[in-house]
């Protein structure tokens, strides 16, 4: 257990088994203070194109930043992302433990020019949340479960 000084501030870093960031504990004055760090939970996202245009953009809004252990969440991993026709992408999002939900907003936009958008509830991958699911446009957009990993599948309507 390591302890480190700070001139008068005592810190005793811990680290737990359970994917925990450090707990800082700090003893100030006589004053005893304890900081726990937002532990993560480990979630994926896969985006399936079936569709018969290339996706030539994404754009990802409505993102609290307390929500994904980033900051970022999907902004960091799929903002500005091509997805090409038959393409599948899928990547890792640590959602926060203490976060009730973790909402965002993805939009794809085609290369003919038209868009769809869906928006869904990160938590719901590991079913600690509802889905919260709706979606709009062009192309028809359907979710599923697989694990921890939600699958967003995008079709020709």
């Amino acid at each position: 257990m390591p302890v480190q000084y700070l001139g008068i501030l005592k810190v005793l870093v811990l680290h737990t088994k359970l994917k925990m960031q450090p707990i800082f504990f700090c003893l100030f004055f006589g004053l005893f203070f304890v900081s726990v760090s937002a532990r993560s939970q480990e979630t994926h996202l896969m985006i399936q194109n079936f569709s018969k245009e290339d996706i030539i953009t994404t754009i990802v809004s409505g993102v609290d930043s307390f929500d994904f252990e980033d900051g970022n969440g999907p902004i960091e991993r799929f903002q500005n992302k091509a997805i090409p026709s038959g393409a599948t992408v899928e990547t890792r999002m640590e959602v926060n433990y203490y976060a009730s939900n973790c909402p965002f907003t993805m939009t794809f936009w085609f290369e003919d020019n038209s868009s769809a958008w869906y928006r869904i509830n990160q938590k719901y991958a590991i079913g600690e949340a509802e889905a919260g699911f709706s979606t709009a446009g062009t192309r028809k957009i359907s979710y599923s479960k697989t694990g921890i990993t939600i699958v967003i599948s995008i079709f020709d309507k």
